[in-house]
């Protein structure tokens, strides 16, 4: 009920500046494009080319983000807490958390309350941001994503919600 409310706030107002000059990330934006730069210049993308994703950010200093593949396996049991160990691998392919955002000078500031991955809650994950026109990018300081220190840069499209 809270995310449909977070999503139905979200989905009336477009990014504008707000009235202190700084950036106003109000509004739902859809994921373009993810991808990781490692340490030695190689580049992959852990969701595919074409990852399917939503971040949302609301008036009241909350925001949502879920990313996952273009394609998952379906559960042959229909029972989300009955699956095989192939369907399990490919269930934890999912990005998910929300809270409290700050934004300060060239970063925004996500303060996570909930998470798929139990090891983010309660803390906080910064991604330097730029706005160009509609479209969004987050970058991170680098971090271990499977295994390996990379930094990873999302390319945001605001929806006109």
């Amino acid at each position: 009920m809270v995310l449909t409310s977070m999503v139905w706030i979200n989905m009336c107002h477009p990014p504008v500046k707000n009235m202190t000059g700084n950036v106003d990330f109000e509004g739902t934006w859809e994921l373009i494009s993810f991808r990781n730069e490692g340490e030695d210049g190689s580049v992959n993308y852990p969701f595919g080319k074409n990852p399917r994703g939503m971040i949302w950010y609301d008036r009241n200093g909350y925001m949502g983000v879920n990313i996952m593949p273009e394609e998952r396996l379906k559960f042959e049991s229909g029972d989300m807490f009955v699956a095989t160990e192939r369907e399990l691998r490919d269930a934890i392919r999912y990005i998910a958390y929300s809270g409290k955002f700050e934004v300060k000078e060239n970063k925004v500031i996500h303060k996570i309350e909930v998470a798929l991955f139990p090891n983010w809650v309660g803390r906080d994950q910064e991604r330097f941001y730029k706005i160009d026109g509609n479209r969004l990018t987050l970058t991170t300081k680098p971090m271990k994503f499977e295994g390996k220190q990379v930094i990873s840069r999302l390319v945001w499209e605001h929806t006109g919600q």
